[in-house]
């Protein structure tokens, strides 16, 4: 009991060392503290007495966090070393580079499906022989096949890395992984939408450019082949199967 302060010293051996514990209760002798400041103080002390009283034996406890916190800034750094040589064609500069905004879930999935979706002009482009609905569909297999492909070997790497001991890791990049896919039906369903457009603009200008030239073929004919002039108080139209028709003045 420190006299000077009337708190109470609780030592218990660890390791060969001593941990100290500084309890909140006050000694009778200096002034216990009434009311609810007693009550509280009381259920503190029972509280980190009871976790310390839980084990079988003193040595079973560890208060070195020290020593826990090293270890885990250790790990930290393996993994980011690791990945960071992984990453080093992709990311020269280290993730160490990459500002918290950069890699969130949604910036993550947008970033990657802007990669996947500048690829397809250039797959249909290499498939002529495929229809648009087929070329979009062809391509989203394939781009859904590497997403899932991708996602696989990121996560087995990171768990085998350990990185799924830090908070946030898995639910993040499974947070990104479902972004990702409705990113991709977003894409899908507009490109969709676009050939439906397009068939429909090509049935309106052909039906236009039909109906435009045959009226204009027909009517040229008519033009061409009725040719009118006046004979007294009649005029006669001959066509092309040389009939001709008298109207009347």
């Amino acid at each position: 009991m420190d006299s000077s302060t009337g708190l109470q010293i609780v030592s218990f051996p660890t390791n060969g060392t001593t941990a100290t514990l500084e309890s909140s209760v006050a000694d009778p002798t200096v002034g216990k503290p009434t009311g609810a400041t007693a009550n509280a103080s009381d259920r503190a002390d029972a509280l980190v007495l009871s976790s310390f009283s839980a084990g079988t034996e003193a040595t079973d406890i560890s208060l070195n966090f020290n020593d826990q916190y090293k270890s885990l800034s250790i790990s930290a750094q393996e993994i980011l070393s690791k990945l960071n040589e992984i990453l080093k064609g992709k990311l020269p500069d280290g993730l160490q580079s990459l500002a918290p905004e950069e890699v969130t879930p949604e910036r993550t999935a947008s970033t990657i499906v802007q990669g996947i979706t500048a690829l397809y002009s250039k797959y249909v482009k290499s498939n002529p022989e495929l229809s648009p609905e087929e070329a979009l569909t062809r391509f989203m297999a394939a781009a859904r096949k590497g997403v899932d492909d991708g996602y696989n070997s990121a996560a087995g790497t990171l768990e085998s890395l350990g990185a799924f001991e830090f908070s946030g890791v898995k639910d993040g990049i499974e947070k990104t992984r479902e972004l990702i896919e409705e990113k991709l039906k977003e894409f899908e369903a507009a490109q969709r939408s676009s050939f439906t457009a397009t068939d429909k603009t090509v049935e309106s200008q052909v039906q236009i450019e039909v109906e435009s030239g045959t009226l204009s073929q027909g009517g040229s004919t008519v033009y061409a082949s009725a040719t009118p002039y006046s004979t007294g108080s009649s005029s006669s139209a001959y066509f092309s199967t040389n009939t001709s028709v008298n109207f009347t003045a």
